[in-house]
Parts: structure tokens; C-alpha cells; sequence
């Protein structure tokens, strides 16, 4: 069955209205319950039984309603997905293009600097042997500019810092994220000794219909 936005009137729905009412007697007659005796654990079940009715029959209330919504909006995104990754895919290549140039140009700047350098140490140590007055400033060669324009916009480029993991047994603890998931596992596969954990017993309620 098929729905919009204008049928989506939650307080008008009589069911969900009538599921209203049953939690208001539900929430006094959970207030007022003291569960001391078997008898009281009958009528605790009893009322968790109704509890866990209206809860499933508000929650197909909501799927109901929300899942024609959730399907567009599925399909929506599935669409223009389709439209952007190609466009994603085009600026990630230009991008990595410029990079790549904009290294090989770097390159070839600290390897003229350096040149230059060894011409001007030479220089100095030869005024140096003449007696002559030597001088502090060092030569450099421009860097390449970190922002770029076009008619259409601008690039900009910076430097970023990554890593690698090479050796995860060396990296510090203070650096590492214990994994709950897997002590979980363990846990219900019978491990009942791990070091730095506790590990305890509970008991939880199921309310089965």
C-alpha cells in the first residue's frame, strides 16, 4: 500500500491513538506494581507481555509508514550516486595529475637550490682565502605558488601529513583501541579468563508472545 507525506498524521492513526491510551494504564499499573511474591512475577509478566504487544504494534506502525519514504530515498541517492562517482572519479585523476607535476617541478627546484648552494659556499670560501669580506645571504630559488586560478576558480595546495603502519606489535598503547566486539565473542564462546577484563554473569528479562 502506497503513502505520502499528507497521509503521514501519526496522531490521527487510530491505532497508534489507542496504543497512546494503553500506555498511559500501562505506566500507572507499572508504577503501582511491587513485584515480593510469584504471584507478582505472574502479573509482571502479564504486564510485560502487554507491554512488548503494543511496542511490536507501534513499531509495524511505524515501518508502515516510514518505509515507502525510506525506499525513495534509497532510490534517490542510488541515482545521483550513479551521477557523482564518475564526476568524483575525474577530480581525483586531475588532482593526482597536478601533484604529480607539481613534485617533479619541486624536485627540480631543490635540486637547482642546492646547486646554487655549493656554487655559493664555493664563493665564500674563496673570498675567504683572499681576505675578502663574506656575506650571509644564501640563495634560494622560489617555490612553486601553493594557489593557483583559473577563469572558472582557484586550486590550492598544501602539505598534509600521513603515516603507515609498518610494525602494529611497536606501536604504543596509548595509540590502540581494544576491541569490545571480539571479548564479546570470546565471551559467549565460553572464554571466562582474559587479562585486564572482568568478566561477570547477569541476568536479563525476555518477554516472549
Amino acid at each position: 500500500m502506497k503513502t505520502n507525506l499528507k497521509e503521514i498524521e501519526i496522531d490521527q492513526n487510530p491505532e497508534v491513538l489507542e496504543i497512546k491510551k494503553d500506555v498511559v494504564k500501562l505506566n500507572k499499573t507499572a508504577q503501582a506494581l511491587l513485584v515480593q511474591s510469584d504471584e507478582d512475577v505472574i502479573k509482571a509478566t502479564e504486564l510485560l507481555s502487554k507491554v512488548k504487544d503494543r511496542a511490536n504494534r507501534l513499531e509495524k506502525a511505524r515501518t508502515f509508514l516510514v518505509k515507502p519514504l525510506n525506499d525513495h530515498i534509497k532510490t534517490i541517492n542510488a541515482s545521483f550516486k550513479a551521477l557523482s562517482e564518475p564526476l568524483a572519479k575525474i577530480e581525483a585523476y586531475v588532482k593526482q595529475q597536478v601533484v604529480k607535476y607539481r613534485q617533479v617541478v619541486e624536485a627540480k627546484r631543490v635540486e637547482e637550490e642546492k646547486k646554487l648552494q655549493e656554487k655559493f659556499e664555493k664563493k665564500q670560501e674563496k673570498l675567504k682565502e683572499q681576505g675578502k669580506e663574506t656575506f650571509d645571504l644564501k640563495p634560494t630559488i622560489e617555490a612553486t605558488p601553493i594557489k593557483i586560478a583559473s577563469k572558472s576558480g582557484a586550486i590550492t595546495a598544501k602539505k598534509v601529513w600521513q603515516f603507515e603502519i609498518i610494525d602494529e606489535t611497536k606501536i604504543p598503547r596509548e595509540y590502540l583501541i581494544v576491541d569490545e566486539r571480539k571479548i564479546r565473542e570470546a565471551i559467549r564462546n565460553g572464554v571466562r579468563e582474559i587479562n585486564g577484563v572482568r568478566i561477570y554473569e547477569t541476568e536479563s528479562i525476555a518477554v516472549n508472545l
